[in-house]
């Protein structure tokens, strides 16, 4: 059986639709950690519904005008725009996921359908 934590959510930005996506930096530190003297890991995960495992990038953005490194997810993500269609205004949900003595990660991406009675309505962009 397995058991899904949300790690992260976020309205995506337009950097993050034709670019690279950015996240917490205590998410990269705590979830996908980068050995010393390096500044990527690859890591596998899912989209969605879908089993197929993918591979993915993280990797920190050194820019020297920045108070702080910023980990993003570069290798992989282009693709995922790409297929499903994501647009500035989608909230992507990053879960981890536990099965089995293993620990695997999967993005699920939604997109606001309505507002009905003040409340956003949101589906999965499959």
């Amino acid at each position: 059986m397995s058991r899904s934590s949300l790690l992260f959510d976020k309205k995506l930005s337009k950097t993050d639709v034709e670019h690279r996506l950015s996240f917490s930096s205590s998410v990269q530190r705590e979830y996908l950690r980068i050995e010393e003297g390096q500044n990527c890991i690859d890591f596998l995960a899912k989209y969605g519904d879908d089993e197929t495992e993918r591979k993915f990038r993280c990797k920190i953005r050194n820019k020297v005008n920045e108070k702080y490194n910023k980990p993003v997810i570069s290798k992989g993500w282009r693709q995922i725009v790409k297929e499903k269609g994501l647009k500035e205004g989608d909230k992507l949900l990053f879960y981890k996921v536990e099965a089995d003595q293993s620990v695997n990660f999967k993005f699920v991406v939604e997109r606001k359908i309505m507002t009905l009675f003040g409340k956003e309505i949101w589906d999965p962009v499959r």
